[in-house]
């Protein structure tokens, strides 16, 4: 959704984690895909990417934060990467060019792994 109607609403959620008085904030699938790019990159930037992802927190506001973070975790996960690949069978892999730091550990982690 977020490539082909950016624009479409993903949720609204109150503006205040205690009242409903206050409005809804708006989240398109864009905002969406931006924040989970955008958590994917700074779990990637400031946690040590390996073959095993330590178990993740959050405490906060019960708002879009908890989907984006989810996603955003197993996007930056190698294990996770891992685990797609093997219950999808995959083993054709196809990247943009030269592949990144997080893509070359997924890549070289699934040579060994499958």
């Amino acid at each position: 959704m977020a490539q082909t109607k950016p624009q479409a609403l993903y949720v609204e959620f109150p503006v205040s984690p205690v009242t409903y008085d206050e409005d809804f904030r708006k989240v398109t699938y864009k905002d969406f895909a931006n924040a989970i790019n955008g958590v994917a990159w700074c779990l990637h930037d400031n946690l040590r990417v390996g073959k095993e992802f330590e178990t993740l927190a959050y405490i906060g506001p019960n708002n879009f934060i908890y989907p984006s973070l989810i996603l955003g975790a197993a996007k930056a996960s190698v294990a996770a990467q891992l685990d797609l690949m093997k219950v999808t069978k995959c083993k054709t892999f196809s990247t943009s060019g030269r592949p990144l730091p997080a893509e070359t550990a997924i890549i070289a982690a699934a040579g060994s792994a499958l």
